[in-house]
């Protein structure tokens, strides 16, 4: 019993991660990958599409003197002229620039030209504004986030194994869920954007839309707890419950 308990918190842990890696990586905030070629030299480069206010600086890992770079971008959803940004190298080896300052919740859209090379000019890359979060209560928010993520998963693979603990990990799906989507994840947004919620019904946020819905999903369970069908209602949640945590956030 201990060893097959130790093998379900390793699989809760590995599904945990697995969404945690996919909803990171296809994030619209992430940044996106290119590589470039410079005097037969590949160079692999990020180009963000997220920017805190207050850091506005764009880098390009570039070691080469040769290397001519060029931001050109504008507000986004405008039909104005492209503005264009020089890089310089920089004594690091790298080429740096500074981007506009805007405020947050504001995009600009850019491509980039580097020697004879044009990124993104036919699909501009789109960056998003934010103000800074603390990052003591980023991480408390990140941790309390994957730990309902992590229980939820362990929850539905004691359902699935008809286990009698599912109550007590759907329980803590919750507590950890409101803790970090709607406690430190109402103050993380506030930080961030200005706002506490922005969700239904005050709004169409997909991030805060989303932690609702597997909120409503979990506690609808709950009155079902001493049916003898609770465990089929429970892996439901918890299956909502992935499903939303593998949207995106940001959409």
């Amino acid at each position: 019993m201990k060893y097959r308990n130790i093998l379900f918190w390793l699989l809760a842990v590995v599904i945990t991660l697995g969404a945690s890696v996919y909803q990171r990586a296809s994030g619209p905030t992430n940044p996106k990958k290119a590589v470039v070629s410079i005097n037969e030299q590949q160079y692999h480069l990020k180009f963000p599409r997220s920017i805190t206010t207050d850091d506005r600086i764009v880098r390009l890992k570039i070691n080469d003197s040769s290397a001519v770079a060029t931001m050109y971008y504008r507000l986004y959803g405008t039909f104005s002229d492209y503005s264009a940004l020089v890089f310089e190298h920089s004594s690091d080896g790298t080429m740096v620039t500074t981007l506009p300052s805007l405020k947050a919740l504001q995009k600009i859209e850019y491509y980039i030209v580097i020697n004879d090379s044009s990124l993104f000019e036919d699909q501009p890359l789109v960056l998003r504004y934010k103000d800074s979060v603390p990052s003591l209560l980023l991480i408390v928010h990140i941790l309390l986030m994957f730990a309902s993520m992590l229980f939820a998963s362990y929850g539905f693979i004691m359902a699935f194994a008809k286990s009698e603990k599912v109550k007590k990990y759907l329980l803590l799906t919750i507590y950890t869920l409101v803790g970090g989507g709607f406690l430190f994840g109402a103050l993380v947004q506030k930080y961030a954007f200005g706002v506490y919620w922005s969700g239904f019904p005050f709004g169409s946020d997909v991030t805060d839309n989303k932690t609702l819905i597997a909120l409503i999903a979990l506690l609808l369970a709950l009155p079902f707890g001493k049916k003898p069908f609770f465990r089929y209602v429970a892996m439901v949640s918890f299956a909502v419950m992935f499903l939303v945590f593998c949207i995106p956030h940001s959409i």
